[in-house]
């Protein structure tokens, strides 16, 4: 027969496990949106060069690192709205770096700042 106190320890160390694991997740998340605020910081304040800059860049990322997703140019493309629409506050502060970039692509289209907040806020919220 197992002791209560034994299932009690082993569930506490799972627990642990399983919060140690979520915030790894949401941390890479937030590093992986830094990097896209970034990138699409670059693509805005190069603008000039033109589309064609786009599909050089897209070409070179994935040469350089043929593993790693998400640079396509339509994907640059929504980093460079990404900046644009986070521009005037620290990345690192805002609540969109607590959720996925699937999810702050679908608020993208959402036009107003407040509403996009609320949404925010409500996908942190119920997880």
């Amino acid at each position: 027969m197992i002791e209560k106190s034994y299932v009690t320890v082993v569930e506490d160390i799972k627990e642990q496990i399983r919060s140690a694991q979520h915030r790894a997740i949401l941390n890479a998340n937030k590093e992986m949106l830094i990097l896209y605020w970034n990138i699409g910081k670059v693509i805005n304040e190069n603008s000039t060069w033109g589309s064609k800059f786009l599909r050089n860049l897209s070409k070179e990322i994935t040469s350089e690192f043929p593993s790693a997703k998400g640079f396509s140019v339509s994907n640059l493309k929504n980093m460079a709205k990404f900046y644009r629409e986070y521009c005037d506050v620290e990345i690192g502060q805002t609540p969109s770096v607590q959720i996925p970039w699937s999810h702050n692509l679908e608020i993208l289209r959402i036009k107003s700042k407040e509403q996009r907040l609320w949404y925010i806020n409500k996908t942190i919220e119920n997880g």
